[in-house]
């Protein structure tokens, strides 16, 4: 990346270097597979051949205002996308108890056709679809604690709207307007948020109130 780019490899190097310096009986794993075929659950496969076919030979290509990619940046996210999954398999084998993917960003403002905000694909989304898609989970939830809003994430594909996704972010920050949001909750959540405040009898100007610490909880 260009000199003083936020995402450079010594933003990898420091963390790297911080868990190395602070070992712990984790179980790491090196190596994640290419997974080109399960950014297909969020991305197109146009969009993402579109995305590795402007990486560039030599120097860096401007994908968008911020968006920068460099040679190896195509290795770099597909092996992003199999880290995430490899967390989720491994989780879901009862490997690890939970898992630390040290990688290029989760990629929270990737939209499916867009790539944006230092973001390619959306792996976060991609890990959440895998999650269910190959291991049944049914109640998924997204906690995305992050300076900058992850629209990506919140609107990433109509199966994403039937998870839980919950964003702290600094407004107003980019993605610009982020402003004051509803979170997203399921649709049977909200029902029975609803329901609920119909049983305990809370008075209608309250209601709103409840119903929105539920969807915050």
């Amino acid at each position: 990346m260009p000199r003083g780019h936020p995402e450079r490899p010594e933003r990898l190097k420091e963390v790297l270097n911080a868990l190395r310096a602070n070992p712990s009986p984790a179980c790491a794993e090196d190596g994640a597979q290419n997974r080109r075929g399960c950014a297909c659950r969020v991305h197109s496969r146009d969009f993402i051949r579109e995305i590795l076919d402007s990486i560039p030979q030599s120097g860096f290509a401007q994908l968008d205002s911020d968006t920068i990619a460099s040679p190896g940046t195509g290795e770099a996210i597909l092996r992003a996308v199999g880290a995430v999954v490899l967390g989720v398999d491994m989780w879901m084998a009862g490997e690890v108890k939970n898992a630390f993917c040290a990688c290029v960003r989760l990629a929270i403002n990737a939209t499916p056709t867009r790539a944006m905000g230092f973001c390619l694909f959306n792996n976060v989304a991609v890990g959440a679809l895998h999650a269910r898609a190959v291991h049944g989970l049914k109640r998924i939830a997204v906690v995305d604690f992050d300076v900058h809003h992850g629209n990506g994430t919140r609107t990433c594909s109509p199966a994403m709207q039937t998870f839980f996704y919950g964003s702290t972010h600094q407004s107003p920050l980019y993605p610009a307007p982020a402003g004051r949001m509803k979170p997203v909750l399921p649709q049977h959540c909200q029902r029975a948020a609803s329901s609920r405040s119909r049983r305990q009898g809370i008075p209608p100007r309250l209601r709103a109130r409840d119903s929105a610490g539920a969807r915050a909880i």
